[in-house]
């Protein structure tokens, strides 16, 4: 008989590498773990990263289009799929990434098999499913009512979530919540080749070199960040370098970098290789990007633990983690292209040693080694 294991249910498994990083710290320190993940391809269901292919993992192809309609016959969809592959007394304790479509089935694991987990909110809860879906609210209740641990990815959203609860909820929430970040690759944290930069000699002759690392969303806001850039162009030499593509905008940017309009404009495509990409922040003086409704933002702290200062906004991704100024320029009118530009240039001539060090030292708390072993603390007392 196996050992019993932390069985993780993520949603999202294949769409996001910070589950397989997750993962394969805990094994490093020993944790016996399990992943499940119902998804909607076949592409989806063979993922199965190399750094952890001894860890069981179970990406199964069972769910269709209109399930995103119909939430509870989802739910007990993955939560029959999920008994017929994994025994239950294989399992001392769940980890459900997120509120709703993976907190639903640790629930009904609960009821069922007396299992306890613990819970992850993130921005797809309180943007997708709090808002649009009120009809969940008491499934919502019960998730957070029997979870041992709730966990959030930034202090703003747990301010945020906190704040729409009342009563006994709130303060039953409140007295099991935690704050726990997401994490980036170990590689970033190598720093020895990273000098900082000033003002007055960084770029050659005050060019002012920015840098955008993501996809083409709405809610990242690319549109409006070149917009802004294309205001500071108006009075200092400067560059914006896009690296990314997809999304529902990607139309809407390649026509603006095409267009002429924003000579400016350094397109580099899709760069997926840590050590161009380390190369990419390091020849940099400021990482921008203006997104809202943002869970976190791993390229924010992959810029910061090269010594690159970055632009971003108010309430949202790693605010909470920083005090004002201390990595960068808070944005507070995300539609506002004066303010985005002025923030630019302010924090262009704030760059010196004390900046570029305190961006390398805050950096540190988002180590995968550091997290995973908050994680194991956390799961210590069911294993």
């Amino acid at each position: 008989m196996s050992s019993p294991s932390v069985l993780h249910i993520i949603n999202s498994f294949a769409i996001s590498r910070i589950y397989a990083s997750l993962a394969y710290h805990l094994d490093e320190l020993g944790v016996p773990q399990k992943i499940y993940s119902a998804v909607r391809s076949k592409k989806e269901a063979e993922y199965s990263p190399e750094n952890i292919s001894h860890i069981p993992i179970y990406c199964h192809n069972i769910l269709k289009r209109h399930d995103v309609l119909f939430f509870r016959s989802k739910i007990r969809k993955i939560f029959r799929d999920i008994t017929n592959h994994i025994t239950h007394s294989d399992v001392s304790l769940i980890h459900a990434h997120t509120l709703y479509s993976d907190g639903a089935v640790a629930l009904k694991w609960k009821k069922k098999f007396g299992i306890p987990y613990i819970v992850a909110i993130r921005s797809g809860d309180i943007v997708d499913f709090d808002r649009l879906r009120p009809d969940l609210k008491f499934i919502r209740k019960d998730v957070l009512l029997h979870a041992e641990k709730v966990i959030f990815i930034s202090p703003v959203y747990k301010k945020q979530f906190l704040d729409s609860l009342h009563g006994s909820l709130k303060k039953a929430v409140t007295s099991k919540s935690e704050v726990i970040p997401n994490g980036i690759d170990s590689t970033y944290f190598k720093t020895s080749n990273i000098s900082p930069k000033h003002a007055d000699t960084s770029s050659g002759k005050g060019m002012i070199k920015i840098l955008y690392i993501g996809s083409f969303v709405k809610r990242k806001n690319v549109p409006v960040l070149i917009e802004s850039v294309s205001k500071v162009a108006e009075k200092h030499p400067v560059t914006l370098t896009i690296v990314g593509s997809g999304g529902d905008q990607q139309a809407t940017v390649m026509q603006m970098i095409s267009s002429g309009r924003y000579p400016f404009i350094n397109y580099l495509g899709n760069v997926s290789d840590i050590e161009k990409l380390r190369s990419l922040y390091q020849s940099h003086d400021i990482f921008a990007m203006v997104s809202w409704q943002e869970t976190f933002g791993l390229v924010y702290i992959e810029a910061l633990s090269q010594g690159l200062p970055v632009i971003y906004a108010k309430g949202e991704g790693i605010d909470g983690y920083f005090d004002d100024r201390e990595v960068g320029e808070v944005v507070y009118d995300l539609s506002d292209v004066n303010e985005i530009a002025a923030k630019i240039v302010t924090l262009f001539r704030r760059r010196d040693d004390n900046l570029h060090k305190s961006c390398i030292e805050r950096a540190k708390q988002f180590n995968w080694s550091k997290i995973a072993q908050t994680y194991r603390e956390i799961y210590a007392p069911f294993l």
